[in-house]
């Protein structure tokens, strides 16, 4: 009778440790371990979205660009146009105009100086209306003092020049010619003596 108690008693001690063992180790309800690596699953694979495919020989329609809208009752203003830019005119150069036969063009004439001396020396042109190879002034003088006095004209054919320089303040013609005297001509100077007069009123 003993030893059947004690049989017992150690048969359901067992039954209970195997219990107890099973639920600590390998229940439903014990999580993985920390270490355990988790198997893999496949991979997924995105699906590509279908292109839209147009019949053969048919081509894309554009896609229509915005146009802006008015409101009712108003028209568009129009596009300014731009104003051409004028064209500037070339101004001809003046041509001298050959003097008469037998006359010779004398520019600047009448000749007016400022002062007296080289400072105030001024050149003249000379044409001739044929071909030449020298020009001469006479002397001009008056009342037997030179008012102005020529250098050598210098040039060729039917365009010369020469300086002219005011020696004395007065007025004077002096006589030109060519070679052989075929064109001749006058110059007129007049020389002004430079100064400047000042007028002053005393005050009472």
């Amino acid at each position: 009778m003993f030893r059947l108690l004690n049989t017992r008693r150690v048969g359901y001690a067992v039954a209970t440790i195997a219990f107890l063992v099973g639920c600590g180790t390998g229940g439903p309800n014990t999580p993985p371990p920390e270490n355990r690596t988790p198997t893999p699953r496949g991979s997924v694979t995105p699906t590509p979205t279908p292109t839209p495919s147009l019949p053969p020989g048919q081509t894309p329609s554009p896609t229509p660009t915005a146009t802006a809208s008015l409101p009712p009752g108003q028209t568009p203003s129009p596009t300014p146009t731009a104003s051409p830019t004028p064209t500037a005119t070339p101004v001809p150069t003046p041509t001298p105009t050959p003097p008469p036969p037998g006359t010779l063009l004398i520019e600047p004439n009448p000749v007016t100086f400022a002062g007296t001396g080289a400072t105030y020396e001024q050149t003249v042109t000379i044409t001739d209306p044929a071909s030449t190879t020298g020009i001469t002034f006479g002397s001009c003088m008056s009342g037997g003092t030179a008012i102005v006095t020529f250098a050598a004209a210098t040039g060729g054919g039917t365009s010369w020049s020469d300086v002219v320089t005011p020696q004395a303040v007065g007025t004077c013609t002096a006589s030109v010619q060519d070679a052989g005297a075929a064109d001749v001509g006058t110059v007129t100077a007049t020389v002004n003596s430079g100064s400047v007069v000042i007028t002053g009123h005393s005050r009472r």
